[in-house]
């Protein structure tokens, strides 16, 4: 079935080559999801379900929420359009566009970061209500290393995208091994020095991939320097277009941001470590799916759209999605089964109790559910440029409704492990509205 699919994906035009540099992809980012993994394994052994781990996923989540739907939308809206301008020889454009969108992210994003850090007060007293005084404290310390490394990623996100539509897939993906490299490297070098150590390692690690993913931009002679650009009026269509998918997007990375919240807020102590470490093991498969995935066939169909083929991108659409279930149902059945085995051989040791493996299992089965349905989703969502379809505030905002609906009903009838049944309902439900969606978009278009 698998191997139909894929030769019938080889005659709509995706090449073998093509096919072999995704796996290539897939196996680099499963490398360095692998030591995400170690690193979170070492975080379980050391810090367990304390607060002062809370503090810091709170701390990552509310400024790497805002730049990741920053990069994101950005990308998303720009990257077609630069592809479109390459494949017409107009390079002078297609830089002016890459020029406007570096302006564009440092504007904004710089913005934001000084809203996280000096707007503390406004939005800690909602997030960390739970936390004790010195867990207040210290989740604003972490801000402080966090919202500047959360910043940078928004640079290295679109310099990795550049470097995809160029064709530099393996430099592009390679970086991404070198923060978790650095974070168990300082848990190793420093164990006693806290949760702090877990915000320096993101901080480093930022900059080092800002640059290496820089110096391959320049080898390229791509520019580094923003530019003051992003108002001229070849960028007006695509601005306009960017804040929709922009705000779709932050109400949709706000959906995990609800999530740590109301586990922080309503459900048992520790709650929110105890959803982060289940959360982790099914972020694996997310990632290297969605990644892989995206980063070969978003810029193959940009260039099917170019040409002006909706009828051969729905198809190969199509065929993608099937694969994408194929290889994936397996998977989730395995995690289901092999779950307390997984959990007590990654996380049970030291501050990590017996007591919080059950809860994890529990965690991990539920949140499997979701893998299916959230590579499709996310492959279909970076799509909707693609296509000439912004996405809208309404996506977002029915992303927030449900996860917010589900988790109040789930949370009451099973504690903390009801948030991740609650994400994988959501994320059924996205991913079968999304495909629709394209479906008759691309239906009415032949």
């Amino acid at each position: 079935m698998i191997s139909s699919l894929v030769g019938r994906t080889v005659r709509d035009g995706l090449s073998f080559d093509v096919l072999r540099i995704s796996y290539l992809v897939g196996a680099i980012t499963l490398s360095s999801k692998f030591l995400f993994v170690i690193r979170d394994i070492m975080i379980a052994w050391t810090f367990g379900r304390s607060q002062a781990l809370e503090a810091f996923i709170l701390a990552f989540l509310i400024p790497f929420s805002f730049t990741n739907a920053l990069s994101n939308s950005l990308t998303m809206t720009f990257l077609p359009h630069f592809i479109e301008l390459v494949e017409e020889g107009k390079q002078k454009q297609a830089n002016d566009i890459y020029s406007g969108l570096l302006g564009i992210t440092l504007l904004v994003s710089l913005a934001a970061m000084m809203f996280v850090i000096f707007g503390y007060s406004f939005y800690a007293p909602i997030a960390a209500a739970s936390f004790s005084v010195e867990g207040f404290t210290l989740m604003q310390f972490l801000l402080y290393f966090t919202a500047p490394a959360a910043l940078i990623n928004c640079f290295t996100n679109i310099w990795r995208e550049i470097l995809n539509a160029k064709g530099l897939f393996l430099r592009s993906c390679s970086a991404s091994i070198i923060t978790p490299l650095i974070s168990i490297i300082l848990l190793i070098k420093y164990p006693d020095t806290g949760v702090l150590i877990l915000s320096l390692g993101l901080l480093i690690g930022a900059v080092l991939e800002l640059i290496f993913l820089g110096t391959f931009l320049k080898l390229q002679g791509i520019s580094l320097v923003p530019g003051s650009n992003f108002l001229a009026l070849k960028l007006r269509v695509p601005i306009r277009d960017w804040w929709k998918a922009f705000i779709s997007l932050a109400l949709f990375n706000s959906m995990g941001l609800v999530n740590g919240v109301m586990a922080a807020r309503r459900a048992e102590i520790g709650g929110l470590s105890l959803l982060n470490y289940g959360r982790k093991v099914v972020t694996l498969p997310n990632d290297i799916g969605a990644i892989t995935y995206s980063s070969v066939l978003i810029p193959y169909l940009s260039k099917l759209m170019a040409a002006k083929n909706p009828r051969k991108v729905m198809r190969v659409l199509n065929q993608w999605v099937a694969i994408i279930f194929l290889t994936t149902i397996p998977l989730v059945i395995l995690l289901m089964v092999f779950a307390p085995s997984i959990v007590q051989n990654l996380y049970q040791r030291g501050a990590f109790t017996a007591a919080d493996s059950e809860s994890v299992t529990v965690i991990l089965r539920y949140y499997s559910i979701q893998i299916p349905f959230f590579i499709a989703f996310f492959v279909m969502f970076r799509v909707l440029p693609v296509i000439k379809k912004t996405p809208t505030a309404l996506f977002g905002a029915a992303g927030v409704l449900l996860t917010v609906f589900f988790n109040y009903i789930c949370i009451r009838i099973l504690g903390t492990s009801g948030i991740a049944l609650a994400t994988s309902f959501v994320y059924m439900i996205l991913s079968i509205g999304l495909y629709f969606y394209i479906r008759a978009n691309l239906i009415a278009r032949k």
